[in-house]
């Protein structure tokens, strides 16, 4: 059973549709409100994809940036690690070299020294008197070797 529907007609500011019983069926009010509504509700659902999709996305680019804060960190922490190990490497090299330096300049002092005492103490008849004694106690040790 088709409807047949009849003339606009207007009252007011609403037109109506008028059926077979001659009831209004519907306001072209109401059929631009279910419209508006219906782009309303549709539009809420579009924004609500679009909403989801970019806090997806701020979600990623965080986790991401969290990542490649991570990895920038523990690179970081890798290298002042091994700077450190470098550091402790030199510093060790470099006071086993003020030891070795330090003692060649004491040891290089004390020839001066001993040089110096040794050349002013020695006198002609003492050096002659120090062969004889070493000359003598030489043949004394040799001697005891053969035996």
């Amino acid at each position: 059973m088709s409807q047949i529907l009849a003339p606009r007609l207007r009252y007011g500011t609403n037109f109506y549709l008028w059926g077979n019983d001659m009831e209004p069926e519907i306001t072209i009010q109401s059929l631009l409100d279910k419209i508006k509504e219906e782009g309303f509700q549709e539009a809420e659902k579009i924004s609500q994809k679009i909403i989801s999709e970019a806090e997806a996305k701020a979600e990623l680019i965080i986790r991401e940036a969290e990542k490649n804060a991570e990895h920038s960190i523990t690179t970081a922490r890798k290298e002042v690690m091994e700077i450190q190990d470098a550091f402790e490497v030199a510093m060790t090299q470099g006071g086993r070299n003020l030891i070795l330096s330090l003692h060649d300049e004491i040891i290089r002092l004390f020839g001066h020294i001993l040089e110096r005492k040794v050349a002013s103490s020695l006198r002609p008849d003492l050096m002659r008197d120090m062969i004889m004694t070493i000359t003598e106690n030489w043949e004394i040790q040799d001697k005891n070797r053969d035996l």
